[in-house]
């Protein structure tokens, strides 16, 4: 049953019983019964379902599943699988949103007066004034700051070290290493694809606390927190 469903994992209880007891593994299935090879559930192994979804992703980050705590009983399983719902790439896209809009907060800052377009390369700068000028048309009235996108923000803050250093990045190689693979995100997202693709699970899992901390920093560095 469980190959057919393509589960690797299921819930175990007794016949008349109403809660999970413990849990078996496809791969011990080799003979025997089920309740030969029930596992106990430990406590690294659950999770609680009032747990933020956040949290889930990085507890999903060095385990393939978590079962999912109802008061006192398991009543569902949280898989890897799961990331690539509608939740989670939710999540995905406000999160890149968020940071995204913080460079532009920042990049007034720490490049004044506009200054920052002799730092753009003229292709770059013709591609953000196109884009205002079809905004608007659509008497869409933005700053053509706002017209820039994710690649632009990304190579002015690898261009200005002060900037790059208050968000902990350690170097211009660092600002690319962390930060196109954000870019890369988002375009799966953009295109529905699957969010792994190209990359493994702890990968992508590592990159939403990237994101938190990015978040986390530009949200300091604009309130004057150390």
């Amino acid at each position: 049953m469980l190959t057919q469903r393509g589960f690797d994992v299921a819930g175990l209880k007794t016949i008349d019983g109403e809660n999970a007891e413990g849990y078996v593994v496809i791969n011990d299935l080799v003979e025997g019964s089920c309740g030969q090879h029930r596992k106990e559930f430990r406590e690294s192994d659950l999770l609680s379902d009032a747990t933020p979804l956040i949290h889930t992703i990085r507890a999903l980050e060095k385990s393939d599943y978590r079962f999912v705590l109802s008061k006192d009983r398991v009543d569902s399983i949280a898989t890897r699988a799961d990331l690539q719902k509608l939740p989670v790439r939710m999540l995905a896209f406000g999160l890149i949103t968020l940071f995204e809009m913080h460079l532009t907060d920042l990049l007034g800052r720490f490049y004044p007066n506009d200054s920052w377009k002799e730092s753009l390369s003229s292709d770059r700068l013709a591609n953000a004034n196109r884009l205002m000028d079809t905004r608007k048309s659509r008497n869409e009235q933005l700053s053509l700051i706002d017209c820039l996108q994710l690649c632009d923000k990304r190579d002015l803050l690898a261009k200005n070290s002060d900037w790059y250093q208050a968000l902990q990045f350690t170097s211009k190689k660092d600002v690319a290493r962390r930060v196109e693979p954000i870019e890369r995100l988002r375009d799966r997202l953009a295109h529905a694809q699957d969010l792994c693709s190209g990359s493994s699970w702890p990968e992508v899992i590592k990159l939403f606390e990237d994101l938190e901390r990015l978040i986390q920093k530009c949200e300091e560095v604009e309130s004057g927190t150390p």
